[in-house]
């Protein structure tokens, strides 16, 4: 029905079936409709590497614009992917055509939306040997890390070997230090002996300590 040639569209929103929005829309279109079916773009970390992925903003909802008076809305509801229309009471529910229009310009936008924390944030790993471990996230991009490892802080170091210098716990040098454990050179003669006493099949040296007799 039209009153002075002018249509009575307005805009209804769709329920759909788990995961058939876009199987929905498709049906949709070809039978003429226009329909709207608003998604977002989502930053993510997939395999360690920063992916974008487009999601829907309003998951298992589409909207579609219909003539309030002449469309057969059985047909709609019976298209496939389509579940029903959302409804209050007998009244199928109209959508504002503002904000069509503010979601429609979001969209427009393109703007990508990140899930992942930002340089600094505290976060908790969830990998097994490191579970709930806290560390301070600071790179996404995996390539990134291993430049950063190589050039930045830790470079210099030699991951599995044995230390070159000196250290020691307390204190400003190892003269006034609470502990200070052994020079460097003597560092591989004392890991062998280790090794030596640990492959050893003898039994391990009882203490010199004072003994007393069991309690009867």
């Amino acid at each position: 029905m039209s009153i002075l040639g002018v249509t009575m569209e307005s805009w209804y929103l769709l329920f759909c079936k788990s995961k058939q929005e876009l199987r929905a829309q498709t049906n949709l279109q070809n039978q003429g409709f226009e329909v709207f079916f608003p998604e977002h773009k989502i930053e993510r970390i997939v395999k360690g590497r920063r992916s974008i992925r487009t999601s829907p903003l309003f998951p298992s909802y589409l909207f579609i614009k219909l003539d309030s008076q002449n469309c057969n809305f059985s047909a709609v509801k019976n298209t496939r992917g389509v579940s029903g229309f959302v409804a209050y009471g007998h009244k199928f529910q109209i959508v504002p055509e503002q904000l069509i229009a503010q979601l429609k310009s979001m969209s427009d936008m393109s703007e990508v939306t990140s899930s992942l924390p930002k340089a600094g944030d505290v976060v908790y790993l969830n990998t097994e040997s490191f579970k709930n471990v806290q560390a301070i996230y600071q790179e996404p991009d995996g390539d990134m890390r291993s430049i950063l490892l190589s050039t930045g802080a830790g470079s210099t170091k030699l991951p599995g070997e044995f230390r070159q210098f000196q250290n020691w716990i307390g204190g400003t040098r190892p003269g006034n230090a609470i502990f200070v454990p052994p020079s460097p050179s003597s560092i591989l003669d004392l890991m062998t002996n280790l090794e030596s006493f640990l492959h050893a099949h003898n039994d391990l040296p009882l203490s010199k300590g004072r003994h007393y007799p069991p309690s009867i």
